[in-house]
This record gives structure tokens, C-alpha cells and sequence, in this order.
């Protein structure tokens, strides 16, 4: 029931060791999957929650509240498949979205640039210069993304359990290496990782309640707490009405046993 993230580069080789690995293991493999789940959930246009992971920061900065909405909605999809385990994500920020999950190996894949360059040519029919170009538009936007959501560097090791590096080993042998890896005792899943992962994938059902809600839309200095299934709703709004909606709208997400609202009312804030 353990869980693989596996972030990359753009044509680094990750989404052949994804399904590779998921041949040998019979995991579940997603990745844009995770988008349409969302979009027919919530009711968006997949292109809208597309640009909200592949457009650069000053994209997301023009979104404003609407750049959270479609975080919260693409992170209540994948808390909801990874509930179920089993499940390999090849996509943007995985191991972010889905916090320290105990069973949640975190693997970062690289490769050499002429790899790279070559698999862009003969995916997009591009010369080598343009193939280039490419790369590194598309690295950059990535980390840009991932510094402004999370305060973090993409490529930084310590984000990671383990990096697999193509320069030597072919997608064969690094799909042997993660399939290993997610089989050690390390990743196996426990009753705390468990409590860890409910509490996310309930916590992100709530988040996106609040967001999908006309009521409570604006609530977006709010955070919630997970215990169990008791939820703690804490923040302050603009609005005496989206105050009064919040129990009703978060006691109605699928649960939820119990609502303990702290939230209040700061009028005439602007930021």
C-alpha cells in the first residue's frame, strides 16, 4: 500500500520509470489523471488547473485567490488516489502536496543533458537548439513554481529519499532500483503514516470545500487542523457572512464528524 513520488526535469526519462515500475509492482500510475479528477470534481477546466502547476509565478501571482483554489482542488485529488495506495504520481511537486507521509517514497530522477536533448527532438520534432531551449524554459518555470508555492528548491536533495541518476543506469535498471527501494521496511506503510495521510487527504477535502463554496470563497486566511475526524477551522475572514457559512460548508465534507470554528471577522483589511 506504499505510495511513489517522483519528480523530474522535463524528458529526464521519469514518466518511462514510472511505468515501468509500475508493471513490475501493479501499482497504480497517474499523473495528469490527478487534473481530470479534479476538474470533474470541482467543476474546472483541466487547461485552468494545467496552468496553475505549469505556468511561471507572475501567472500565479495575477490568479490571486483563484492560484489557491486550483492547488487545493489538485491536492484533494491526489490525497483521494493515494488514499487507496498502491499508487505511483509522476508529476509537479508530488512529495510537496502530499507533506511527510511516512510510506511516501520521494524520488527525484535526473539525467544527462544530451539524454534529455535527444528524447526532446524525437518527442517534438525539434532541432537541437530549439530542443535546448525547451529544457530549460520549462526547468526553469518548474523551479520557479516550486521556490514560490513552497519556499523550497526543486532540485535540492534533502527533498528527496532517493535521487536515480540515468547517466549510468538505463530505465531498466533504475525501475529495479525504485521498485526496491519502495519495498524496503522503511516504506512500509504504518499506523501513524496512515493517520498522517487521512489527516491530508481530509484536511485537503476541507480546503477545497471551503474554496468550491461561492459562500466561501474568500476564506483564504483560514487554515484547518485534522484530529481524527474533528476539525478545527481557524483564521479570520473579511465577511460576517462567510463566517456564519463556514461550519455548514466544512460539516458537510465527507468526514467530518465535528466542526470547531475559531475563525473572525476583520473588517476593512486590505492585502
Amino acid at each position: 500500500m506504499s505510495i511513489v513520488t517522483i519528480s523530474r526535469g522535463t524528458f529526464s526519462g521519469a514518466k518511462a520509470i514510472a511505468e515501468c515500475v509500475s508493471g513490475h509492482l501493479g501499482y497504480e500510475c497517474v499523473s495528469r489523471e490527478v487534473l481530470l479528477n479534479a476538474a470533474q470534481e470541482y467543476g474546472v477546466s483541466i487547461d485552468a488547473l494545467a496552468a496553475a502547476l505549469d505556468k511561471p509565478p507572475r501567472f500565479l501571482e495575477r490568479l490571486g485567490r483563484q492560484r489557491d483554489v486550483y492547488i487545493a482542488f489538485i491536492r484533494a485529488s491526489l490525497a483521494e488516489r493515494a488514499l487507496r495506495g498502491k499508487l505511483i504520481y509522476h508529476g509537479n511537486a508530488g512529495h510537496f502536496l502530499l507533506g511527510e507521509v511516512g510510506h511516501v517514497l520521494r524520488v527525484r530522477v535526473i539525467a544527462p543533458l544530451e539524454f534529455r536533448l535527444d528524447a526532446a527532438m524525437k518527442a517534438l520534432g525539434v532541432s537541437r537548439e530549439e530542443a535546448l531551449a525547451h529544457i530549460e524554459r520549462v526547468d526553469r518555470q518548474r523551479a520557479r513554481w516550486t521556490q514560490f508555492l513552497y519556499g523550497a528548491s526543486w532540485d535540492d536533495p534533502r527533498h528527496y529519499d532517493l535521487v536515480v541518476n540515468l547517466e549510468k543506469m538505463g530505465i531498466g535498471t533504475a525501475c529495479e532500483v525504485v521498485a526496491h527501494a519502495i519495498s524496503l521496511p522503511a516504506f512500509e506503510p504504518s499506523d501513524e503514516s496512515f493517520r498522517a495521510l487521512r489527516a491530508i487527504a481530509l484536511k485537503s477535502r476541507v480546503l477545497a470545500a471551503l474554496a468550491a463554496d461561492s459562500r466561501t470563497f474568500d476564506a483564504s486566511n483560514v487554515d484547518v487542523e485534522i484530529n481524527g475526524s474533528a476539525c478545527r477551522v481557524q483564521g479570520w475572514v473579511r465577511l460576517q457572512s462567510t463566517l456564519d457559512a463556514i461550519p455548514e460548508v466544512v460539516g458537510s465534507v465527507e468526514g467530518v464528524t465535528s466542526v470547531e470554528c475559531r475563525v473572525v471577522v476583520r473588517s476593512g483589511i486590505v492585502v
